[in-house]
């Protein structure tokens, strides 16, 4: 592989779709229709930046960052680092931001996508390189760099950052469940050798919305309803967060067209209404249930939860051959019973001056011992990464 030389861009749409979306093929989380949407519906507005590791003429490697200032990032970064002494922390003006962010908003894995097709010694080359000029920037504008929502498979993304000294801390685990089978009765089977009765509460679970007059089904146009799901959006995120839900409207209107059959919305309806939705995002064997609303004035107690976030979706991959469905992150307990298992997630940092990574040290250490005793004791954490666990 000859030189590499890196460029950057503040908008997806300066780099060929298809030269992009070959750095991580049917990955829906690095898609360049993805990171468009991003930018097109998040609230604020992002301030992406993306790092282009050219050979050539050749794209071989990118780096999906953004200027992460106050705000929502703030919260959910500061959170997962200092957990309960977040509050104390913002009101003392302490915060890990303004920071530079690497990954996109809402995903697991694949912060820096590298063209497959390079043998491992010229991988490691383009992530080295991405990352000096990732630094460089960092260093000129006095920030720390921050990587979250690193996972097991991307070890060999982990041991570079390590390398370059960057801080680990383990972060609250991503829930997962493996669909290995034929039929849903096979699911059902599956829970019924782990519980004696889960899988009798499953289906009383199926019951109880179907007496309620509660149907789920995938909507084919979501652009049509995207007034009805951005309220029950809303209202689910300012009751559950105390805050506006920070996506647009347009996340709706826009999902087809950005995504095509990737991104599938489920809805449920009582009667003509619309009360409950759920957002998921699919790559050629993964799926990513990203957001789910409930309108609970309207539900109350009917078990719709269950219904639109675990039920109809397994069902859908059992019958659309997906592998896996990822569920996001807390209600361990609830996940496990229905099967889900744990996998370690990673958040790195490189601090902007040696007072700050002395500072980080014990704060990571402590953080990533609270959050392993935070998991109840039944669930199952796969680690997937212990030579490079911090």
């Amino acid at each position: 592989m000859s030189a590499v030389k890196i460029e950057a861009t503040e908008r997806i749409d300066d780099v060929d779709p298809e030269a992009w979306n070959a750095l991580a093929p049917g990955c829906v989380v690095a898609s360049h229709g993805w990171l468009r949407l991003i930018e097109e519906t998040s609230l604020p507005a992002p301030r992406p930046l993306y790092l282009l590791a050219s050979s050539g003429e050749q794209l071989v490697g990118a780096a999906i960052c953004q200027s992460a200032e106050a705000g929502p990032e703030r919260r959910s970064i500061d959170n997962a680092i200092f957990g309960r002494l977040a509050k104390p922390a913002a009101r003392l003006g302490i915060s890990f931001l303004p920071a530079w962010l690497c990954g996109a908003r809402s995903s697991l894995g694949v912060h820096l996508p590298i063209a497959p097709h390079l043998d491992a010694d010229a991988r490691t080359r383009v992530a080295h390189a991405l990352l000096g000029a990732l630094e460089d920037l960092a260093d000129a504008s006095e920030r720390p760099v921050l990587f979250r929502n690193l996972m097991p498979d991307e070890g060999g993304l982990l041991r570079v950052l390590q390398k370059r000294r960057y801080r680990l801390m383990r972060s609250h685990p991503a829930t997962y469940l493996d669909i290995p089978w034929r039929s849903f009765d096979g699911y059902l089977e599956h829970l019924r050798g782990q519980s004696r009765h889960m899988a009798h509460n499953v289906r009383k679970e199926l019951r109880r919305g179907e007496r309620a007059g509660i149907a789920v089904r995938r909507i084919e146009d979501p652009a049509v309803l995207r007034s009805e799901l951005h309220r029950v959006a809303t209202d689910h995120c300012q009751r559950l967060n105390a805050r506006p839900l920070d996506w647009s409207h347009e996340l709706f209107g826009q999902l087809r067209e950005r995504l095509g059959p990737r991104g599938v919305v489920y809805a449920a309806f009582k009667g003509t209404t619309l009360v409950a939705y759920m957002l998921q995002l699919r790559s050629d064997r993964v799926a990513y249930n990203l957001l789910i609303g409930i309108d609970r004035e309207v539900l109350q107690n009917e078990g719709t939860y269950f219904n639109i976030g675990y039920y109809a979706p397994i069902r859908d991959a059992i019958e659309d051959g997906i592998g896996r469905i990822y569920f996001g992150k807390a209600l361990y307990e609830t996940k496990r019973r229905r099967g889900a298992r744990l996998q370690r997630v990673f958040l790195a940092y490189r601090p902007r001056s040696r007072l700050a990574g002395a500072l980080a040290g014990p704060l990571f250490s402590l953080g990533s011992r609270w959050l392993e005793h935070k998991l109840p004791a039944r669930v199952q954490l796969d680690d997937g990464l212990r030579e490079d666990a911090p």
